[in-house]
């Protein structure tokens, strides 16, 4: 719970104290990253708490939860899904190791609550509130971009002329508003889909489906895990005529699955709406079964035995990632623990200015190297192990850097005037 942060972490940590003085980082594109309603949430929760890893574990947590807690009523209600089938299949869904990052790592929350704010949208768009429905769509598009995929599942779904053709002029305003957002940032940013590659691309949908249904394709002969997955798709196009829903869940797993296996590394937060749609696969199967067998009443408890062992399975696994992280969470607290005090012993308290002028080494990335080296070793699942470019030792940029070794004390900020191999050459203002 108290685990230190890693990584992108640093980013929209840094990002969000700046923003307790100045709205400029609300409304800047950098790459691909336009997250207003992300970095909001931080900005309150540091305001309130400063920067406490508890809070944050338990904001993600209970973000995470209430996810779960969305899919179950979502199910029982608009699906009319038996509750107890729905309420299985929602732990079947969250309790998944390779759904963990999300949970795990605190950038990886935009996540598990843009999905969130989906599932809200989806919930006033099946009850015909459309303002309310544009709300939350647009709030779960500001906090991560990728969640407007989400729609097009929607639009297959929907059989009147007129909410199909609301839902197709949703989709597209928003898809014209971020192209629109990227255009404007486009002197600053780099190409929003030069991001894009198909190396490897069937393999990584073959993971991506795999472990979305909290199955490890490193334990089945590639044949097996082939049969899987058709024998899913072909089951559920043979239902769907009988059960509608089918269609919006198979669209929503094989859509997202389709747009990560684009990406150029695969990692675990990727797999959380995938397996969304297929656990919606599940649970309408499940119910199908157990309506159509009236004879076999105990058919709603058939997920149960799978829900523990999924527990037992997954337990030991999430516990391994948990240490993953905190190997990696302490190394970064120490890391930035020896820089502060190495910049902080740069400037004079004497000096009758708010601007500081220094030098940073870059230092090399060995240290860095070393701890990624040691969770490799571990042989757990794969992450996300960056160098961060233009930083201190591959870990940090300065401009992040220098806002959260002052904080909460003083707003500080940090602005490169030179920057060369080996050094940084800028000034703090305090």
């Amino acid at each position: 719970m108290d685990n230190y942060f890693f990584s992108d972490d640093f980013h929209w940590l840094g990002r969000a104290i700046l923003m307790q003085n100045s709205s400029d980082e609300l409304f800047t594109i950098e790459g691909r990253d336009f997250n207003p309603v992300y970095l909001i949430l931080l900005w309150i929760l540091i305001k309130i708490f400063g920067l406490s890893p508890v809070v944050f574990r338990v904001v993600g947590i209970v973000t995470f939860s209430a996810v779960a807690w969305m899919f179950f009523y979502i199910l029982t209600r608009y699906f009319k899904i038996n509750p107890i089938i729905a309420f299985s299949t929602a732990l079947l869904l969250n309790f998944n190791v390779f759904v963990s990052e999300v949970v795990l790592n605190l950038a990886a929350l935009v996540y598990s609550l843009s999905l969130l704010f989906f599932l809200g949208a989806l919930t006033f768009y099946f009850d015909r509130k459309r303002l309310l429905f544009l709300i939350f769509l647009l709030a779960g598009f500001l906090t991560k971009e990728t969640i407007i995929l989400a729609v097009i599942p929607l639009v297959f779904y929907e059989k009147e002329k007129n909410n199909r053709l609301f839902i197709i002029g949703t989709l597209c305003s928003l898809g014209l508003l971020r192209v629109l957002l990227q255009l404007v940032a486009a002197g600053t940013t780099g190409s929003y889909t030069g991001f894009y590659s198909f190396s490897h691309m069937f393999y990584k949908l073959y993971f991506i489906i795999l472990r979305s249904m909290n199955i490890s394709p490193l334990t089945l002969p590639l044949v097996v895990g082939i049969i899987v997955i058709i024998f899913v798709f072909f089951i559920s196009l043979y239902y769907m005529k009988k059960k509608r829903g089918l269609l919006f869940f198979l669209l929503f797993l094989v859509v997202f699955a389709l747009f990560f296996s684009l990406l150029p590394k695969l990692s675990s937060r990727y797999f959380l709406y995938p397996s969304f749609g297929f656990w919606g696969i599940v649970a309408l199967l499940t119910h199908h079964f157990y309506k159509n067998y009236p004879k076999q009443k105990n058919l709603k408890y058939v997920l149960a035995p799978l829900v523990l062992v999924s527990l037992l399975f997954n337990s030991p696994f999430i516990q391994k990632e948990i240490e993953d992280y905190k190997i990696l969470g302490t190394f970064s607290h120490r890391y930035i623990q020896q820089q502060a005090v190495l910049i902080k012993n740069q400037i004079n308290p004497n000096a009758d200015t708010e601007f500081h002028e220094m030098t940073l080494s870059k230092e090399d990335n060995q240290p860095l190297k070393a701890v990624y080296q040691q969770i490799i070793n571990r042989d757990n699942l794969p992450k996300l192990l960056p160098f961060r470019p233009n930083s201190i030792g591959g870990v940090i940029e300065p401009r992040h850097l220098v806002p959260i070794i002052f904080y909460p004390g003083k707003i500080a900020r940090w602005r490169t005037s030179k920057e060369t191999h080996s050094y940084f050459i800028g000034r703090i203002a305090l």
